[in-house]
């Protein structure tokens, strides 16, 4: 199975960039363009994995992050943040709202890669061990 990662950002050409560098790895792409429009996508099609940024309109990363991890159905999905900003208050601020992990902008693409694997072999597990407890539970 293809794993899907949704990409939020209100800047065409970083989503450009990012999907450029991620499609040959694999994965599938979806796009939003703002918070708003990532909460939305995310309940709907249940993504692996969002990478969101922090400024943008209508709704910024941090309410859409924290609308994100408020929902059961979509609490376990990882989010890594983005942002330009380098000072601690917004990484403190993002994970108050439980992002999983940030990048900073201008984006590696060695370390994006890294993240985005390492978030992704995580979920798996505890998809893994969700569907296996479960499967525990109806049989006793």
């Amino acid at each position: 199975m293809t794993e899907k990662i949704l990409l939020v950002d209100d800047e065409e050409v970083n989503l450009k960039l990012l999907t450029q560098w991620l499609i040959p790895l694999g994965y599938e792409i979806e796009l939003a363009l703002n918070g708003e429009e990532a909460v939305q996508k995310t309940r709907a099609q249940r993504p692996d994995l969002v990478i969101l940024d922090i400024l943008m309109p209508v709704m910024d990363g941090y309410e859409a992050c924290r609308l994100i991890k408020a929902d059961p159905e979509t609490r376990n999905i990882p989010i890594i943040m983005v942002t330009a900003l380098n000072d601690m208050e917004s990484k403190l601020k993002g994970l108050s709202v439980s992002a999983n992990d940030f990048l900073s902008k201008p984006i590696d693409q060695t370390e994006l890669t890294i993240r985005v694997r390492n978030l992704l072999k995580i979920k798996s597990f505890e998809d893994f061990m969700l569907s296996h407890n479960e499967r525990l539970e109806e049989e006793v």
